[in-house]
């Protein structure tokens, strides 16, 4: 296979389409305690990168079984045969070494925010074993997510846990992780959670149900059934989809009710009304996704990547206050999935390997 064919099937096995929003997740957290180090930024996206590598990769060596009874999957790289499983588990342990390599390395870097002889002895061994620790719920994730129901908390601890490594990485320690800190890192994992249950469950409803995989969307009774794919999105899922969504916005607006970001006046008024706009436009589409009568993969992947965009860039405008640059981080994921979409797939809003 030509070189550009090959990278072009390793990008589709790695997921491109929202690899720089799991590569983001570190950052923002780092950004939210006050890091201002571009080289520290740069290396803590490396390391998001090479833990979604890693978990996305590994998800799909272990699916490939179930992957394989859809016929909309058939382009995946394992499920095609265009990548050997032998060579897609060395690709994911590849980005399980960046990820704990960069790691240490961002961590001999930082300085951090409160340098003390504590801090050095006690605090970097603890902040690394936060990265093993999302690693290992990373792993048992992929290993069990399709035979329990609700195993999906797995993957959102994960990121969790990524996104707490960046904030403790530059605070020295996760004692010294603030409370918008935490409210971050919170926002990463309902943000996975929602995706992984919601999006992640209905657009795979098809052959989950046939392949015997037991996520939450099918024991809450989500279903396709007949020759026109009748779609069945049960009133108890819905209800969950929309509660996740509650718990984001609430997390979401916390720190401007609590004073934790306070700009001044007109500044405040404007920051809020852009969030109630995002939010509103994200439950919008939440709803577009909730209420289909037929399942249509290509239709759902569009709404999935609508959602995808705006529940991101909810967190860079409510962190933006306490740093404008921020604000230029809403475009690195939406760019990285629209861009990955239009190379592999030829369409900027439907990844084809989704």
């Amino acid at each position: 296979m030509p070189l550009k064919a090959t990278v072009a099937e390793y990008l589709k096995l790695a997921r491109s389409f929202n690899l720089a929003l799991t590569a983001v997740a570190p950052v923002l957290a780092a950004l939210s305690m006050g890091e201002g180090s571009l080289p520290r930024l740069l290396l803590l996206f490396i390391v998001g990168a090479g833990a979604h590598i890693y978990g996305f990769v590994l998800n799909d060596y272990i699916d490939m079984r179930i992957d394989s009874l859809s016929g909309e999957l058939r382009q995946r790289p394992l499920v095609s045969g265009t990548i050997s499983p032998r060579a897609a588990l060395s690709f994911a342990l590849s980005g399980l070494a960046v990820m704990l390599a960069v790691g240490y390395i961002s961590m001999s870097l930082s300085g951090t925010l409160n340098p003390s002889s504590e801090t050095l002895v006690f605090g970097r061994p603890r902040v690394m074993s936060i990265l093993v620790m999302a690693a290992v719920l990373a792993t048992i994730y992929n290993l069990i997510s399709k035979h329990f129901p609700g195993m999906d908390i797995f993957v959102a601890s994960a990121i969790f846990f990524l996104c707490v490594f960046g904030a403790a990485s530059t605070a020295g320690d996760i004692m010294r992780i603030s409370r918008l800190g935490w409210v971050v890192c919170a926002l990463g994992g309902l943000q996975v959670m929602f995706m992984n249950i919601v999006a992640g469950g209905l657009k795979d409803i098809d052959h989950d149900s046939k392949g015997g995989g037991r996520t939450l969307a099918v024991a809450l009774g989500c279903t396709v059934e007949g020759k026109e794919d009748r779609l069945t999105i049960s009133s108890i899922f819905q209800g969950l989809a929309y509660a996740l969504q509650l718990l984001f916005l609430l997390a979401l607006f916390l720190p401007f009710a609590l004073g934790i970001i306070a700009p001044p006046f007109p500044w405040n008024a404007i920051f809020l009304v852009a969030l109630a706009a995002l939010s509103a436009a994200m439950l919008g589409t939440s709803y577009l996704l909730l209420n289909q009568k037929l399942f249509k993969r290509d239709r759902m992947r569009k709404f999935i990547g609508m959602h995808y965009i705006l529940n991101y860039i909810l967190v860079p405008v409510m962190l933006a206050p306490i740093n404008s640059y921020i604000l230029l981080l809403t475009f690195v994921p939406p760019l990285g999935f629209v861009l990955s979409n239009i190379l592999l797939a030829g369409s900027a809003m439907k990844p084809k390997t989704m």
